[in-house]
């Protein structure tokens, strides 16, 4: 096993998503995910609501890059994968630390200064600023780790001239 690709958790922690290779480069390619809804119940319109707000939200195909051994040919689908817990833990980082600075630093300024002081939005924003710098430093140092890999490829090829805009995703 080499330092580049690190062994996958067991596929049942993984999340899944169907892909489509739009420009191989040398050592991967850029895939394109598109995801419609997030679970079943969302699809039948039932649950939660996520799927109600999903009909109200373009489609966007999510382009990310992934690294691998054999070339990859445009058209090609594939199966990209991300271990669930890097997700939540990407999703911590992301939100988390720019939240927790920014109500450190905003309720650090109204400990010291009087009570609705107006340096405390300030010292807020500057705390949001801060998280947010936090936030792309680990992601220069630790950003592979986050990244989704090539789990399965497929041998079909979707014809250049008739590719469609949306790839079907599988959800588990």
């Amino acid at each position: 096993m080499n330092a580049a690709s690190p062994r996958l958790p067991d596929v049942s922690q993984l999340l899944i998503e169907e892909a489509r290779v739009v420009e191989p480069f040398s050592g991967g390619a850029w895939v394109e995910v598109v995801k419609r809804s997030s679970c079943q119940q969302c699809t039948a319109r039932q649950g939660c609501g996520g799927g109600l707000l999903a009909r109200f939200r373009p489609v966007r195909a999510q382009r990310v890059a992934v690294a691998s051994e054999r070339a990859l040919r445009e058209g090609e689908r594939v199966q990209v994968a991300l271990p669930a817990t890097r997700f939540l833990q990407g999703a911590l980082v992301v939100y988390g630390v720019p939240l927790m600075t920014a109500l450190l630093a905003g309720g650090l300024a109204e400990a010291i200064l009087n009570v609705g002081h107006a340096v405390v939005p300030l010292a807020f924003a500057s705390g949001l600023a801060a998280g947010w710098g936090g936030v792309q430093w680990h992601e220069r140092r630790h950003g592979a780790r986050f990244r989704p890999r090539l789990l399965i490829q497929e041998t079909q090829v979707c014809p250049a001239a008739d590719a469609p805009d949306e790839v079907n995703v599988s959800s588990r």
